[in-house]
């Protein structure tokens, strides 16, 4: 006898993540990481920063991770958009690069934290808590 596919259930307790990124494979993995661990729980995707915009006016992600550079609106004019309006969202920039010239912009704009992309899934879901939790 064959079984359905079963996925894990979302739990209320679970950190709610919306994923932006306008790369699909970088969608994916984060995807996959986040609905690996318990306590987390992806909620969603968004390709650019208006997408992002969008699904923050009908959702509420506890924390989105925001890559900052994308077409249409970049990730600092969204980040600054969501944390302006919506301030119960934390925001985590993610970036290929770890210049000062891509973090401070993107603190200056609400991120709570920021990190690079070829960092360890354990030190993303870190960082995704360490957001959710203020700190």
């Amino acid at each position: 006898m064959k079984l359905p596919f079963v996925t894990r259930l979302k739990n209320v307790t679970d950190i709610q993540v919306l994923v932006v990124d306008n790369e699909p494979l970088m969608r994916q993995a984060f995807k996959i990481i986040l609905d690996a661990a318990p306590g987390f729980h992806w909620m969603g995707e968004a390709t650019n920063g208006i997408e992002a915009v969008n699904f923050c006016a009908g959702n509420t992600p506890d924390v989105i991770l925001m890559d900052m550079q994308m077409p249409r609106m970049n990730g600092v004019e969204a980040t600054e958009i969501i944390t302006t309006n919506y301030p119960g969202i934390g925001v985590l920039a993610v970036t290929a690069f770890s210049s000062e010239e891509y973090l401070v912009p993107a603190l200056r704009a609400g991120a709570a934290g920021y990190m690079v992309k070829d960092s360890e899934p354990a030190e993303l879901l870190a960082a995704v808590k360490a957001v959710f939790d203020g700190s």
